[in-house]
């Protein structure tokens, strides 16, 4: 971040009327244990107030907004031997984002740590779980409120439906996971939607439709139909999810491709552009290389890539 939006940044944040959730002042009383705890209670704290970031501000007065300088050189300080946010980063799980600022205003030195909202699990540090009660930083298992609604956020969040193609997969319970892949019940890092949509492609099915509510998601799975008894959502939904496949195989989709995709005929190439048009202008696909001034050879990949 340039020291221009640092800047920005600390003008904002000093502007606000007070304390959030999301943001907490310290004056000089640096230490890396509270420091990592801070990072875990801000961090779930960004992800419910529906925050992309949290910011941890050293050396301002909490309750003036006086700058006052920090002694805190984050960069210096070592815990154990380590660095730092090398020693944070092995005490914070899942691993998350933090980017230490440092900045200078009328002499005086401030140091700001951007905090990424958490996403897929609530943020721990030592295997501890904190978040924030209004300005105050508390053990999440005490606020089973909080614990829950989070939890939510995070189901919520967790994922994109449109990424299940090339996505990771994720569990919820890295434990659980584990015990049933033992026990055979079930992958651990399982592949099934590409599995799904593959043979989808192979036996010329509409695409599967993955739609996401508030608290489920739903996969409708369709019986054969001609290309003509399907609507433009069918067909721009099947481009798409052809392109991911292509992606994630390290090949592209070409007009060529798609037309094998839906049985079209060689000569009813039209058909086929007519079906990337739509997708282009639905965001969903793109040209590979838009420099290329051939429509015949062109390529194409998933909005994503």
């Amino acid at each position: 971040m340039s020291n221009k939006k640092l800047n920005e940044l600390l003008d904002y944040i000093l502007s606000l009327p007070g304390e959030t959730e999301w943001i907490e002042f310290k004056q000089n009383n640096y230490s890396s244990q509270e420091l990592g705890e801070y990072i875990s209670a801000l961090s779930n704290a960004a992800c419910l107030y529906d925050q992309q970031r949290a910011y941890l501000l050293y050396g301002i007065e909490d309750k003036s907004r006086s700058i006052i300088g920090t002694s805190f050189s984050p960069n210096k300080h070592r815990v154990k031997n380590q660095e730092l946010k090398n020693w944070l980063d092995t005490q914070l799980k899942p691993g998350i984002v933090f980017i230490f600022h440092e900045l200078f205003r009328d002499g005086l030195k401030i140091v700001i740590v951007e905090i990424y909202s958490a996403f897929g699990f609530p943020v721990s540090f030592k295997n501890e779980c904190f978040i924030r009660v209004g300005t105050y930083k508390k053990k999440l298992k005490d606020h089973l409120g909080q614990e829950r609604q989070l939890w939510e956020k995070l189901s919520k969040k967790n994922f994109d439906v449109l990424r299940f193609l090339d996505h990771p997969p994720k569990s919820r319970n890295e434990q659980m996971g584990q015990l049933m892949r033992r026990m055979g019940i079930c992958e651990e890092r399982g592949s099934g939607v590409d599995k799904v949509v593959s043979e989808a492609e192979f036996f010329q099915l509409p695409a599967p439709n993955f739609e996401k509510g508030d608290d489920f998601t739903r996969v409708t799975l369709y019986s054969h139909q001609k290309l003509g008894n399907m609507d433009k959502t069918d067909k721009v939904r099947a481009a798409y999810q052809h392109a991911s496949l292509k992606y994630i195989s390290r090949d592209f989709m070409t007009n060529t491709s798609l037309r094998k995709r839906f049985n079209i005929p060689s000569g009813n190439y039209p058909t086929a552009s007519r079906i990337i048009s739509d997708s282009v202008s639905d965001g969903l696909i793109k040209l590979y290389d838009p420099k290329s001034g051939s429509k015949k050879f062109a390529k194409y990949v998933p909005y994503w890539a």
